[in-house]
C-alpha cells in the first residue's frame, strides 16, 4: 500500500486485510483493519461501501454475533439497491435470509430467501455452487419449522461436488446429519456427523496452516530477527573459537580426541537429520503460503459480480466464462499435492482450449491415452500442465513456418503410468528466460523439488526429466518432458 503512494486506495486495502483475517478467524485483527477502514476519511465509490458492509457482516457471522451481521447486511442492501444490479441484491438477500433464521425470524427468513432463490433460480448463468448454497439455506430453515419433506426436496436436489467448495459441503452434510436426526433416522443421522467431522478436522487444519504461514511471513519481515541473526552469528563465532581451542587442548591427548571425534561426528549426524526436518517442514509451509494467497471465496464472487457486464459481447463472455473455468480448476489443484489423472487432464485441456481462443500462435495439441491406463491414479499436482504451459509459451518460435506440434502420451509402464510432453520447437535452453516477465521460474523447480522430496517417503520412486530431442536424435527438434510415477506411489511430505 505504501509503495502505491496513494491515499485513495487505503479504504480498500483495509478491507481486504479485514476479510483475510475473518477468513483466518483471527478476529482481532480482522476488527482492526475494519475500524481504519471506516475511519479513513477519503471518500468511496458505493460498490466500496457495499463490499465492506458486506464483508464486516461475513465478519460478525463467524463470530456468531448475529444482530451485528444482521445490521451491517440491513445496510448493505440500502446501498446494494442503489446500484440497480439484481445480482447485488441477491447476494445480499441470501445473507439477509440466514441471519434471520439464525435469529428465529423465519417470516422475514422466508421473504429474503425467496427473493434471492427466485432469482438464482431464473437466470441461466447463475453460479451452480450460489445455488447449491441457497438451497442448503432453504433447508435449514425448514428444519427449524420440522418441515422434513421440504427438507429433503432442497438437501436431494443434484449437485457437482468438483463446483462446490469445502465449506459449503460442510454445512449441507451437517444439515442432512440434523435432518435424520429429527427424523429418527440416527443410523443415517451417524453417518453423516462422521462425514461432517472429517470436513470440521480438514478445515481446521487448513485453516491452522494458513495461520502458521501468515505468522511466518509477518514476523521474518521484523527487524527483531534481524537482530537476532546477527546474536546468532556472534554466537556461532565465539564457539567456534572455543571448539578451536578445545580441539588444540585435546589434540595432545590421542585417547581423548578419538572420543572427541566420535562424539563429533555422532553430534554432526543428529544435526544433519534434525536440519533435513526443518528443510521439509520449511517447503511444505512456504507452498501452502503460495498456494493461499488467495481467498477463492472472494475471487469468484467477484468474477461472478462482474459477469452480467459482458452478456452484450458473446465472445468476451465465452472467453470469460473458460477464464473462470482455467482459474477455478488452478485454484481447486493449488491444494492438493496429487491429483487423480484424470482430473489433471480435464484441467490440461481446458488451458489449451483457453490458449487457443487468445493466442493467434496456433499449436496443434494431440493426446494419445492406452484405453489400459487406470484414470484414478494419482500424479503429482499439474505434473502435465506446467510441462505443457512451458511448451506453449517458450518452445516455439514465432518467426518459424514450420507446423508446430504437441504431442502429450500417456501409457502403461511395467508398475506405473509413464507421461511423456513432446514438443517440436527450438529444444530445452535451460536458464534462457530467467527474469524475463514471460517466466517466473517456479514451475519446474516446484516438481523436480516434491519428487525428490515425496521419494524419501517412497521405495519405488518417481522420475522427472526434462531432455533436448536434438541431443539424443539428431534428425529431429524439441523438447521431452517425462514423468514415471508408480501406482502404488504415497503423496505424503
Amino acid at each position: 500500500m505504501d509503495s502505491l503512494d496513494s491515499k485513495r486506495v487505503r479504504f480498500s486495502v483495509y478491507v481486504g486485510l479485514g476479510q483475510v483475517y475473518a477468513d483466518l478467524h483471527n478476529f482481532r485483527l480482522a476488527h482492526h483493519y475494519y475500524d481504519l477502514a471506516e475511519q479513513d476519511p477519503e471518500p468511496h465509490l458505493e460498490y466500496e461501501e457495499y463490499h465492506y458492509l458486506n464483508s464486516k457482516g461475513n465478519c460478525y457471522y463467524y463470530e456468531e454475533r448475529y444482530h451485528e451481521a444482521l445490521t451491517c447486511f440491513q445496510e448493505a442492501y440500502t446501498v446494494a439497491r442503489r446500484f440497480n444490479q439484481p445480482l447485488f441484491d441477491a447476494l445480499v438477500e441470501a445473507n439477509l435470509g440466514e441471519i434471520y433464521t439464525l435469529l428465529g425470524q423465519y417470516d422475514s427468513a422466508h421473504h429474503y430467501l425467496d427473493k434471492s432463490y427466485a432469482y438464482f433460480e431464473s437466470n441461466s448463468t447463475a453460479n451452480e455452487e450460489a445455488v447449491f448454497y441457497l438451497n442448503s439455506l432453504q433447508a435449514a430453515l425448514a428444519l427449524r419449522q420440522n418441515k422434513l419433506a421440504l427438507v429433503n426436496h432442497y438437501l436431494s436436489r443434484p449437485f457437482n461436488p468438483l463446483h462446490i467448495g469445502p465449506n459449503y459441503i460442510y454445512l449441507h452434510n451437517k444439515r442432512f446429519m440434523e435432518y435424520y436426526a429429527q427424523k429418527g433416522d440416527f443410523e443415517k443421522a451417524y453417518h453423516y456427523k462422521s462425514i461432517v467431522e472429517e470436513y470440521d478436522d480438514s478445515l481446521r487444519n487448513v485453516r491452522s496452516l494458513n495461520n502458521i504461514a501468515e505468522i511466518d511471513y509477518r514476523y521474518s519481515q521484523d527487524t527483531i530477527l534481524l537482530k537476532r541473526d546477527v546474536l546468532i552469528a556472534n554466537n556461532e563465532m565465539r564457539l567456534s573459537q572455543q571448539r578451536n581451542t578445545i580441539i588444540l587442548v585435546v589434540s595432545l591427548l590421542v585417547i581423548s580426541v578419538l572420543l572427541g571425534i566420535l562424539a563429533l561426528a555422532h553430534a554432526r549426524r543428529k544435526n544433519e537429520r534434525a536440519y533435513n526436518r526443518q528443510v521439509e517442514l520449511v517447503r511444505s509451509l512456504r507452498m501452502e503460503n503460495v498456494r493461499n494467497r488467495l481467498s477463492p471465496h472472494y475471487l469468484f464472487n467477484v468474477l461472478n459480480t462482474i459477469m452480467p457486464a459482458f452478456k452484450q459481447y458473446a465472445d468476451l463472455s465465452h472467453l470469460l466464462k473458460l477464464f473462470i473455468q482455467v482459474l477455478r480448476d488452478n485454484l481447486q489443484v493449488s491444494e492438493q499435492i496429487a491429483v487423480e489423472l484424470q482430473d489433471e487432464i480435464g484441467r490440461v485441456k481446458n488451458y489449451i482450449a483457453l490458449r487457443r481462443e487468445t493466442n493467434p500462435d496456433k499449436v496443434s495439441a494431440e493426446w494419445c491415452i492406452d484405453k489400459h491406463v487406470p484414470l484414478k491414479t494419482l500424479i503429482p499436482s499439474m505434473g502435465i500442465q506446467i510441462p505443457v504451459e512451458n511448451a506453449l509459451k517458450y518452445a516455439f518460435d514465432p518467426d518459424s513456418d514450420e507446423e508446430r506440434l504437441l504431442t502429450i502420451q500417456i501409457s502403461t509402464e511395467g508398475l506405473g503410468i509413464r507421461i511423456v510432453v513432446r514438443d517440436n520447437g527450438r529444444g530445452y535452453d535451460p536458464g534462457k528466460y530467467t527474469g524475463s516477465e514471460r517466466s517466473t521460474g517456479n514451475g519446474l523447480k516446484m516438481l523436480f523439488g516434491i519428487t525428490e522430496v515425496l521419494n524419501t517417503k517412497n521405495t519405488e520412486k518417481m522420475t522427472f526429466d526434462i531432455r533436448n530431442i536434438a541431443l539424443t536424435e539428431p534428425s529431429e527438434h524439441g523438447t521431452q518432458v517425462t514423468l514415471f510415477v508408480p501406482y502404488h506411489y504415497q503423496f505424503k511430505l
